[in-house]
């Protein structure tokens, strides 16, 4: 390719090119992404200038055979989102599962600990129970509970509260 800017946007995307008698030539072959790596826009504009594009690849099949069972594409389609959903769904449900039953795993442990964090800290406060935790929700509680004390001894006729 002839040289110009497209020498600078190729060497940017990390491709080793040379000029070679006022041409653009690679010097070498080079990896310039491996699976699951995310393409940026600067690559993807250098390689298209190599005319190297994206593409699918994929297999249309007719039928599959397993130990004499013929499975026609109707049975074999999945639905990809579908599916993902379906996995969530499961995940959630297992997870769910797991705190309620009080069966510790990697993802539940965090949420049964916050749980039980909380009951315990409202136990305390509901029993009276001060502690730094808990003195500030009793006050709380109790300025609360006077003030709809006060409120109905109002309501009653009692003036002076």
């Amino acid at each position: 390719m002839p040289a110009g800017p497209a020498l600078a946007e190729l060497k940017m995307a990390k491709i080793d090119v040379k000029l070679d008698k006022g041409k653009i030539a690679i010097a070498s072959d080079c990896h310039v992404a491996k699976k699951g790596d995310v393409i940026t826009l600067q690559l993807a504009s250098a390689l298209a200038k190599l005319n190297i594009t994206p593409m699918e690849i994929g297999l249309k099949i007719i039928a599959v055979v397993e130990k004499g069972l013929v499975y026609m594409p109707d049975v074999l389609d999945i639905d990809e989102e579908k599916f993902m959903a379906d996995l969530t769904g499961a995940y959630r449900n297992a997870l769910n599962l797991s705190v309620n039953a009080g069966y510790p795993t990697k993802d539940s442990i965090k949420i049964m600990i916050q749980t039980a964090y909380r009951n315990s800290r409202n136990l305390a406060v509901n029993a009276g129970i001060t502690t730094k935790e808990t003195i500030g929700l009793i006050l709380a509680k109790a300025t609360g509970q006077a003030g709809a004390l006060a409120e109905a001894l109002k309501a009653k006729g009692f003036s002076e509260v």
